[in-house]
């Protein structure tokens, strides 16, 4: 079965162009509709029930966000963000695990959305992750609190300080929360050290990634450390000194 699509962009230039890179690139994706505004989009989602919509943030009259808000109870269908450059709004698409395309869209970048899409269409929905979304938007000059992740289950919204440290399993990464919980996301270590080294995390070791204000001891003997959960993990050599440093600079 085709990915229903609709294309909702106030830019008739912008939608055209959209559905001719998808007819053009995207085999197995079908736009069904297109809509100049989120009113327009409402009522397309509500008649045409799509896999997926393609969203512009920025419109007149109501806005992306401003429509989400209006079916968010009742949406289920994927949302892949189509925005001009904006490093805080990329940055709150990667915090919320959200697909975004930049303007102008590169069909190469189009095409591995949509193979994305297709991988996790079957998962459960998780709009919390919209409000976490909304919020760092809205607000791109704070720190963020909660980060999200995408796994084989689905989709679940962490709060950043009760993680205690990452590990690396090959394209996955293993989350250890403070409660005792363990998860898997889908994603690389490399992704989650870039969004949170600004939240005191540090990488001690190519397969770890600690948080550390979660550190409780370190052992100079065996160069490994204590964490709050009663895990130890390896400091590598090459890292034992920047370590200290900045454990010290807390």
């Amino acid at each position: 079965m085709p990915v229903k699509t609709i294309i909702i962009d106030d830019e008739a230039k912008g939608r055209s162009v959209l559905q001719e890179l998808i007819a053009r690139y995207c085999s197995g994706v079908q736009v069904i509709a297109t809509a100049a505004d989120g009113a327009e989009g409402i009522k397309a989602i509500e008649q045409y029930k799509p896999d997926c919509i393609l969203l512009d943030i920025k419109m007149p009259n109501m806005d992306g966000f401003a429509m989400l808000d209006e079916i968010i109870d009742s949406l289920t269908c994927e949302i892949i963000f189509v925005t001009a450059h904006n490093e805080y709004a990329i940055k709150a698409f990667k915090y919320a695990a959200f697909d975004y395309l930049l303007k102008p869209v590169d069909p190469d970048d189009l095409v591995k959305v949509f193979e994305r899409l297709k991988k996790k269409m079957h998962l459960p929905h998780n709009n919390k992750r919209l409000h976490l979304l909304k919020g760092m938007i809205q607000q791109p000059h704070q720190t963020p609190t909660k980060i999200t992740i995408a796994s084989a289950e689905g989709v679940t919204v962490l709060t950043i300080a009760e993680i205690v440290y990452m590990q690396a399993e090959g394209p996955y990464t293993y989350f250890y929360m403070l409660n005792g919980d363990k998860l898997i996301a889908s994603v690389n270590l490399q992704k989650y050290e870039e969004l949170l080294v600004a939240h005191h995390f540090f990488r001690t070791h190519h397969s770890y990634l600690v948080n550390l204000n979660q550190v409780k001891k370190y052992n100079k003997a065996e160069n490994n450390i204590l964490l709050a959960n009663g895990h130890r993990v390896d400091v590598s050599k090459r890292r034992k000194d920047e370590f200290l440093q900045v454990l010290a600079g807390l």
